[in-house]
């Protein structure tokens, strides 16, 4: 039985793509003559094998897809943040992570100017760095925001990267009804044609200006938290850079993801 982190990464994204396979069971289904309970039972079993492989696929192709979307990122979201020459956060936070890293790990992050003269060694380092990082804050705690954040990072990357398969099924889906439609002469099989191009439409339309940002702004929330999260697990008394300590958000909700950011 898959957990929370399972359903939204994996099974949410794949019930998402079988959307254009559904369809064309379902307008064409009713027009076809001698459809009996063998059939339906046929139907049923491809589409539930079709749908548990692509639970194992969206995965694939999420990965694939953060390996070509991380350096378009300017690198791997708990990386880039610790980054001297990274804008995102500010000066005196990142002096303060750099201060934990190297009292609670014994590992010294670089200075701005060894980073300058060295970005990849620097950028190597704080890979091994964020690696211990994810280690110690361990994804089957109880940090409910932490968690959550994940796990939409992982739903957004999945969902990204498996959007060809929905479109690819979106097309073959609208082929089938089509055919269905000119043999049978029945308008239900007309109206499948339809909604399933209106559904690889909206797909494509989601895949090139949505899903992208959204998948980025996840993964960055999660390294957010993360960093935050872990400053205050191994030193909870050390000040953030306006001086206060930041308490983290505790739930009980259940699940890890698979997959950080």
């Amino acid at each position: 039985m898959l957990d929370a982190p399972e359903r939204n990464a994996r099974v949410y994204p794949a019930l998402i793509l079988l959307t254009p396979a559904l369809i064309a069971v379902g307008f064409t289904f009713p027009a076809l003559p001698n459809v009996g309970a063998t059939s339906h039972a046929a139907a049923a079993a491809i589409l539930t094998a079709l749908f548990f492989a692509l639970t194992r696929i969206v995965r694939y192709l999420g990965l694939r897809y953060e390996r070509t979307a991380w350096p378009a990122w300017g690198d791997q979201p708990g990386v880039r943040l610790l980054r001297w020459r990274d804008s995102q956060m500010t000066d005196p936070w990142k002096a303060l992570a750099h201060r934990v890293v190297r009292e609670s790990l014994g590992i010294t992050p670089l200075s701005r100017d060894e980073e300058e003269n060295a970005p990849e060694k620097a950028d190597a380092l704080l890979k091994d760095i964020f690696l211990q990082v994810r280690s110690t804050l361990n994804l089957h705690s109880k940090h409910a925001l932490l968690r959550s954040h994940n796990i939409e990072y992982g739903f957004a990357r999945n969902l990204c990267g498996g959007a060809v398969i929905g479109v690819a099924l979106s097309l073959a889906s609208a082929i089938w009804c089509m055919a269905c439609y000119w043999i049978l002469d029945k308008s239900v099989c007309a109206w499948g044609v339809l909604a399933s191009v209106a559904f690889g439409a909206v797909l494509v339309i989601l895949r090139l200006f949505w899903l992208p940002g959204y998948a980025r702004l996840s993964a960055d929330r999660f390294a957010e938290k993360a960093w935050s999260l872990f400053i205050v697990i191994k030193h909870p008394d050390a000040g953030q850079p306006d001086g206060q300590t930041r308490t983290p958000t505790v739930g009980n909700e259940p699940g890890q993801h698979d997959r950080s950011a």
